[in-house]
């Protein structure tokens, strides 16, 4: 037994609509822009057969049948309805809280795109070409790092000069650290007590493996090195002085 549901349907996609009895029985509707997917029967409308009145359960109302006698055509004027009528689906990376402290290491002389969203509208530029610029992280999503600060540091002012203030997203690549501190921890997660992937010896400040800087989370940041990828808070980010 065939399943029959009620649909109210706004004029203009009733006006799209048409019915097309099919041959083969257990057809629905067809679509007023032309044949559908192919499906049972042999999609020819019978001469014999007079056509029914398109809403005859009353104005604006159409029968959607349902079961198992519905073919396996599917309607492209149905779908656009159905389209229309659900929210658009928006899907974004999921953003991670951060803590951290990094250096722009873009030394392009248009500067480094500070962005509204992640990939979105030019806000301004940092320019870090020969000069130490510093942001405020506070957070990742994918390959974006959200800042809500950034300062210009030099010998005559430690304290640096605020040169953008406010909410925005530049590419994480563009962001580094100085260097990591001797006898750096990398562990295997960002948290205490993770299990260490690789320990740094104390020794000459020379030998001290780069590395490059990936993510974060909270205060720890997600590094690369000499191939491994772990997490670390023993790292940093002072091109003047070196930090202990």
């Amino acid at each position: 037994m065939v399943a029959r549901d009620r649909l109210t349907l706004p004029r203009r996609f009733r006006d799209a609509m048409i019915p097309s009895p099919l041959r083969g029985g257990g057809r629905g509707w067809g679509c007023a822009l032309g044949d559908c997917n192919e499906g049972e029967g042999d999609g020819q409308q019978r001469a014999d057969t007079p056509t029914p009145d398109p809403f005859p359960q009353g104005e604006g109302e159409v029968r959607i049948r349902r079961g198992i006698g519905l073919g396996s055509r599917s309607c492209l004027t149905v779908a656009l309805v159905v389209a229309t009528m659900l929210p658009a689906a928006v899907s974004s990376a999921q953003t991670v809280a951060c803590d951290v402290k990094l250096n722009v290491t873009d030394q392009d002389p248009a500067g480094l795109n500070v962005r509204a969203s992640p990939g979105g509208a030019v806000v301004t530029a940092l320019k870090a070409r020969n000069r130490w610029v510093q942001v405020q992280v506070t957070g990742q999503s994918g390959e974006w790092a959200r800042i809500d600060r950034a300062t210009f540091i030099s010998e005559d002012n430690a304290g640096g000069t605020a040169i953008f203030r406010g909410l925005g997203w530049v590419a994480f690549s563009k962001l580094g650290i100085e260097e990591l501190n001797q006898q750096a921890l990398i562990l295997a997660e960002p948290k205490d007590g993770a299990r260490t992937v690789l320990k740094i010896s104390e020794g000459d400040e020379a030998n001290v493996p780069k590395a490059e800087v990936l993510g974060c989370d909270g205060l720890y940041l997600k590094v690369r090195v000499k191939g491994l990828v772990g997490w670390t808070q023993n790292y940093c980010s002072n091109q003047f002085t070196t930090c202990v």
